[in-house]
Formats: structure tokens, sequence, C-alpha cells
């Protein structure tokens, strides 16, 4: 059971922090598969898109550049979450995946990009959106991942300092 009657607060705390943790590491995962997904049986808009120059990393298509955000994003997802390891080091893994793609989206602002987003590839075929509301969900997702992965890197060190 998730809260039984026994054990100290701080580690019921920290087992949600972890079950949050773990959700952003399934996020994570999930979205991997549908890059993949979407890499591997692409809606005829995106055909045009992913053979072209990627706005960022302009010596590789966009093809390439979501084939290795799909190839980082899916072991580091199934990594946060299945993984055992101290809190403090699956926070920091959420927390360096999510600055690695809120810097790309830092780079598609400063270039001042104004085409459709391969964040969310794939969703499409599951939840017909447009493009603004995958680019709000986008950023929605990669804001609360680093709060949670913050927080949680926070709480572990309180933890760590006032928990013996």
């Amino acid at each position: 059971m998730l809260f039984d009657s026994g054990g100290s607060a701080h580690t019921k705390v920290d087992i949600c922090v972890r079950y949050i943790i773990r959700l952003f590491g399934l996020t994570y995962f999930v979205l991997g598969l549908l890059k993949l997904h979407g890499l591997l049986f692409p809606v005829d808009a995106m055909v045009d898109y992913l053979g072209m120059p990627n706005p960022i990393l302009f010596f590789f298509t966009n093809q390439m550049v979501l084939i290795t955000a799909a190839f980082i994003e899916i072991p580091v997802g199934l990594f946060i979450l299945i993984s055992k390891r101290e809190l403090r080091t699956l926070a920091g893994v959420l927390l360096w995946i999510t600055a690695i793609a809120i810097c790309y989206k830092f780079g598609l602002a400063a270039v001042h990009y104004k085409g459709p987003c391969g964040c969310l590839l794939g969703i499409n075929r599951f939840l017909p959106i447009s493009t603004a509301t995958q680019k709000s969900l986008s950023d929605i997702i990669l804001v609360a991942a680093l709060i949670a992965s913050l927080t949680a890197m926070c709480y572990a060190k309180i933890v760590k300092k006032y928990v013996k």
C-alpha cells in the first residue's frame, strides 16, 4: 500500500516524490516511442519536414535529430522509470534530459523558427491536436519536468542533511 500506517512522514513524501519523477520518466519513454512511431509511419504533412535541415543542428536533417532524440528519450525514460537508484540521481537524470530539451527550445526561439515542432511527433495519430496545442503541451511538460526535478533534488538534499 502506498500510505500504510507505519513509517515516517519523510518516507511517505519520498515515495510520492519518486512517483512524480517516475511519471516524467514514463512521459519521456512514451514520447520517445511516439517519435519512433512517427518516424516509421509519418503522416503526409510531416514527410517534407523530416527531410529538411534542422534549424538548430543545420548539418542534420530533422529526421536524424528526431531519431537521436528518440534513442536518448527511450532508455533515459526507462532508466528513470525502473531504476532503484537514489532519488537525487533520478532527479538529476530527469533534469539533464529536460535541460537539453529546454536549450533546444530556446535555440528554436533564438532563430525565430515558426515551423512545426517534432517534439511530440507521432501524437497526431492518437490525439488530433493542432500544432499550436502541440507546442503548448510540449512547453508545459518541459516546465513541469524542470520544476519536479529541481524540487526533488532539493528535497533529497534536505532529507539527506537533516534526516538520518
